[in-house]
């Protein structure tokens, strides 16, 4: 890891494409060691010894960050998109596709990726060639035009070294992130729900509305509802109304997408008006995409599926609102088909960006920022990553389990000793929070999907518990079950029930769910990482 302040990567020449390229020197260097060659030894949690031969894979970022690594012109330039030859902005100075006769060039706007030229190792070194050539010839206007037209800056970075170029080339391992094209400000979710309630509007779709709907409903503790809950009201929505685009988290897009979904759905289905079934059908094709971008971690998804999506989605929003709002962020999403074939899944940077908290925590405390302060910091993050290694059943255990598991109350003990027909020297134990699979965490008071002699139940957490004995550890949860009643397109309907206690395996739960309905009957959102049947 390395820690250091903006305004010093400022001062270095060639910036933060010259400090990336100075790292790649560190752990693949030609004169000392390179891990792809020699490798590393890595002591695992076990004690047992890995030595592992380690290349670069991935450059997994966000635009702005992307644009720094590699200094190229980036999402303001002539060609926003380091991975394709023929894309370009469309200015008010130069529209390159409506003057390009041979029908070469295209704008960020094009939804058919047959039609986009990708960059590949040869391009981009015969850029870096001619970058390098012209530099001594030209004066400075005439060098600017050229990477402007070329779509990348000449400096002391990663493009004018040959072996750094060679090591991160672009159309080798630059990846972009789902998380930052689709869900932050200015993403393509954010911006298409502007553009559907600026248009609906006059429809009677407002974010009023919304929030009425989506204040029914409830979501998992391990998701935050209170976050979701807020989105949508009245202080909040003036911002959304403002910008013409939602402002919210990624987290929050995530939580307000099935619920939204489940909300157009009843009205593509139901109302009456065939302008505002297109906008409902348009933002449901959006929605599609987003599911399946989250369920390329954790079960395969056909690339060829997920690129129609896509396309899909982005020749609907440009016919339904046209031009203009698009954002470079709508070019970006149609490198993910080929994302997804390089890897089999799409990484993406949830966790990572939550990796930021650990040295603003120890570096924000410090107020003498002369001396070796990187270096302080550095520490400080370095022994609280240690101390977190130490911990190994909490950072890498995947089988299901209880979550800082604790000793129950007498009269809960006595219960439980009772309930599972235990002598009273057995060790039991119980937890708010149990872990389900390698990715989900389900509370106690949650709802939850599981599966049941064949079947799939839905019912509400009210305990978790784990009880040791000599052939290991078994952890049980005890729901009330649910009483199916129908199946809809993207929900299902359950009776509340709260006399028909379950005892199941706590790996037999399937997954936590978002739930509404104030009355007997409970509305389900389909989750998107569950075929139900």
């Amino acid at each position: 890891m390395l820690l250091l302040r903006s305004n010093t990567v400022k001062e270095i020449q060639g910036g933060l494409s010259a400090l990336v390229g100075a790292l790649l020197g560190v752990f693949f260097s030609p004169d000392g060691h390179d891990m792809s060659l020699a490798g590393v030894s890595l002591q695992l949690a076990d004690g047992e010894t890995l030595h592992a031969f380690i290349d670069l894979g991935v450059v997994l970022a966000d635009e702005a960050a992307l644009r720094a690594i590699y200094a190229c012109k980036g999402a303001a330039g002539l060609k926003p998109c380091v991975l394709c030859q023929n894309v370009f902005n469309v200015t008010t100075k130069r529209n390159v596709p409506a003057n390009d006769p041979t029908g070469f060039a295209v704008d960020i706007t094009c939804s058919d990726v047959n039609k986009l030229v990708k960059h590949t190792p040869e391009t981009i070194n015969a850029i870096a060639r001619r970058l390098a050539t012209a530099r001594p010839l030209m004066n400075a206007a005439s060098f600017g035009e050229l990477q402007t037209r070329l779509g990348w800056n000449w400096g002391n970075g990663i493009i004018s070294n040959q072996r750094w170029l060679d090591k991160a080339m672009p159309s080798k391992v630059c990846m972009f992130d789902w998380m930052h094209v689709w869900l932050v400000s200015g993403g393509v979710f954010n911006v298409h729900v502007g553009q559907l309630m600026k248009h609906t509007k006059a429809m009677g779709i407002t974010y009023a509305k919304l929030d009425e709907y989506v204040k029914s409903f409830a979501w998992p503790v391990t998701l935050g509802s209170s976050a979701a809950k807020t989105c949508l009201e009245a202080k909040r929505a003036r911002t959304h109304w403002a910008e013409e685009a939602l402002k919210v988290t990624a987290g929050e897009c995530l939580s307000l997408a099935p619920v939204l979904a489940n909300f157009f759905t009843a009205v593509k289905e139901q109302s009456p008006n065939a302008a505002l079934q297109r906008h409902a059908e348009c933002f449901l094709l959006l929605c599609r995409v987003v599911e399946l971008l989250q369920r390329t971690a954790r079960v395969a998804v056909d690339p060829d599926v997920l690129e129609a999506a896509i396309c899909a989605h982005m020749s609907a929003y440009k016919d339904l609102y046209g031009p203009d709002s698009m954002t470079p962020k709508f070019h970006s999403t149609m490198h993910f088909g080929d994302f997804l074939r390089r890897l089999g899944f799409l990484p993406n940077c949830f966790a990572l960006e939550r990796k930021h908290r650990t040295p603003k925590r120890h570096g924000n405390q410090i107020v003498n920022t002369s001396g070796a302060y990187e270096a302080g910091v550095l520490r400080e993050v370095t022994s609280h990553h240690v101390h977190a290694l130490c911990r190994p059943r909490q950072h890498f255990e995947t089988a299901a389990g209880l979550i800082d598991p604790h000793p129950p109350s007498k009269r809960l003990a006595v219960v439980l000793h009772a309930t599972f027909n235990l002598p009273i020297d057995v060790s039991v134990a119980t937890a708010r929070i149990a872990r389900i699979n390698p990715w989900e965490r389900v509370a106690v008071g949650d709802v939850v999907l599981a599966e049941h002699h064949g079947k799939t139940v839905c019912g509400k957490v009210v305990a978790h518990v784990s009880v040791e004995t000599t052939s290991g550890v078994q952890t049980t949860t005890g729901l009330y079950r649910w009483e199916y009643i129908s199946s809809g397109t993207r929900s299902l309907k359950y009776l509340k029930r709260s006399d028909t206690p379950l005892l199941l395996a706590t790996d037999q739960l399937t997954c936590s769910v978002i739930w509404g309905g104030s009355g007997d009957v409970a509305t389900i959102v389909r989750p998107h990482r569950v075929d139900l049947i």
